[in-house]
């Protein structure tokens, strides 16, 4: 359920510009958040990504 959520995210967060592409990875802040599409969703599903993950949804919120 969570990945489908994070999926979603991802999606938004490239659609309002919070989330850059260069080739394949993406960046937030021109920090590489994964090399690939699936490895952004293992990034931000991983428990340590967690503050990340509230900040990025923080900030989804803020330009809705």
């Amino acid at each position: 359920r969570s990945n489908i959520k994070v999926r979603a995210l991802i999606f938004d967060l490239e659609k309002t510009g919070i989330f850059r592409r260069k080739g394949t990875a993406y960046l937030y802040n021109d920090q590489q958040v994964g090399f690939d599409y699936e490895d952004t969703v293992d990034h931000l599903l991983d428990p340590k990504s967690q503050e990340l993950l509230v900040k990025l949804k923080t900030t989804l919120e803020a330009r809705k």
